[in-house]
């Protein structure tokens, strides 16, 4: 009587170890994540967990793969439905780790180590399923093989094709859309105004980029937008190329901006915010844009962004021998959602201290606390914050929405029931509510047709 062969894991003991290892660290490492998900930022220095919800998502993912990796440490042709699992996790979770380090999303420590990390499991894992495949392909029957050969069958055709299938998914997923192209903000090399800090580590040649986002009906608005992350990173995707997709649906051009980061560098994000509405403005024609209805949106320090540009504005230089810097730097609208504002004792810790360093003056706060700079020519403000972010508290909308109203200003403060700091990780129903808030508010301005 003939021996059936081996499992693939089992004559490999060191790959079946090392499977097993890592699905073990994978499933802690994924229970981890699901049931504090704050961890994650404590590590990278943020303050406040921003999207917990998504980083639960993360970690059930990885509990899968854990999953995925104990199955093939096993017996991979039995279980080869959870193998296929994790696997295609593993194809797709470098590369999103990859393209969010590259969009600015993901902290370089993360976007690099990660994916190296589940290369070093992906050896003995691809090893394991070629032997499988080889396994399988031997095992496959022939015309002459008696009818007991057929159970062995549907698990040795599925390890001989789901590998192969797998490897083309992958080949396709590197062929997925290409991102819009980005335009450098500055020619030459960008300006830095006043360094108020002798800590910049910043490099001498970095640059501003706009990713222009046009609709197929265009009803000559446009909006800048202005991504958070606490004057630290951009969270460039949920905060700026996905609100440029809502914008266009309503016919408005949406303009992502990557602005520089501070590095000790004050005046940099707002000589940046001032310069894309600028440039807006001088490709009016060639966007379709209406120049007298160039708005700016921001979010958390991206709303500060947005805030500051609304007050510390400048109609232009007439005299200077650049077209863009010849023309007005005004909003014509601002919306801010959760946005960071008092830059004085209840400041947003993280975005303070990347702002303006360890010390700032008293001084330097208060020009850069956008309520204390509200003027009778600032624009009108849509404003949208949860009661319940604790990360920015809605204490900085109501300075902002107080100080307009001071002002007899045009100014509308949408209190929204839960959400926290991001809002649910930009859905759910606080999220649609500013969403539609601001669109009908828009449409009262004047700023976009009537239905």
């Amino acid at each position: 009587m003939s021996r059936s062969p081996a499992s693939p894991s089992h004559s490999r003991p060191w790959m079946q170890h090392w499977l097993l290892a890592a699905g073990i660290y994978n499933l802690l490492w994924g229970a981890v994540t699901v049931l504090f998900p704050a961890w994650l930022f404590l590590l990278t220095g943020m303050e406040e967990p921003r999207y917990p919800f998504i980083w639960q998502c993360v970690g059930m993912i990885v509990g899968v793969y854990g999953i995925g990796y104990l199955a093939a440490a096993t017996d991979p042709l039995r279980h080869w439905p959870i193998v296929l699992v994790g696997l295609l996790g593993k194809i797709f979770g470098p590369l999103g780790y990859v393209g969010g380090l590259i969009r600015g999303e993901v902290p370089a420590a993360f976007g690099v180590t990660l994916p190296t990390n589940d290369l070093l499991w992906w050896i003995p894992f691809a090893m394991i399923l070629l032997a499988a495949r080889r396994e399988a392909l031997a095992s496959l029957p022939t015309a002459a093989s008696s009818s007991t050969a057929s159970q062995p069958t549907s698990a040795g055709r599925a390890a001989a094709f789901f590998l192969p299938l797998l490897l083309a998914l992958g080949a396709c997923s590197s062929m997925a859309a290409e991102p819009l192209p980005s335009m450098p903000l500055w020619e030459g090399t960008p300006p830095t105004g006043t360094i108020l800090s002798n800590s910049t580590t910043a490099p001498v040649d970095d640059n501003a980029f706009l990713t222009v986002h046009l609709p197929d009906q265009p009803t000559g608005t446009a909006v800048v937008i202005c991504p958070g992350g606490g004057y630290g990173g951009l969270v460039v995707d949920g905060e700026g190329h996905s609100i440029a997709t809502w914008l266009g649906i309503h016919g408005i051009t949406g303009i992502v901006l990557e602005y520089r980061l501070p590095h000790g560098r004050t005046e940099v994000p707002l000589l940046d915010a001032k310069r894309a509405i600028r440039t807006v403005r001088q490709h009016a024609a060639e966007w379709k844009i209406n120049p007298e209805r160039v708005g700016i949106i921001g979010f958390s320090a991206g709303g500060h962004l947005a805030a500051t540009a609304a007050t510390l504005f400048d109609d232009g230089n007439p005299l200077a021998d650049d077209p863009v810097e010849q023309l007005s730097s005004r909003p014509d609208f601002a919306i801010l959602v959760y946005p960071v504002i008092d830059m004085g004792e209840s400041a947003h810790a993280g975005s303070r201290k990347n702002l303006f360093g360890d010390s700032p003056s008293e001084e330097i706060a208060f020009q850069f606390s956008p309520h204390r700079q509200v003027s009778a020519e600032s624009p009108p403000v849509f404003l949208a914050h949860a009661v319940d972010d604790t990360g920015v508290p809605i204490a900085h909308s109501e300075l902002f929405y107080r100080a307009y109203r001071e002002n007899g200003l045009p100014a509308v403060l949408l209190r929204l029931p839960d959400g926290g700091h991001g809002l649910n990780g930009y859905k759910g129903p606080s999220w649609d509510a500013w969403q539609s808030g601001a669109i009908t508010w828009l449409r009262e301005r004047g700023m976009l047709p009537s239905l």
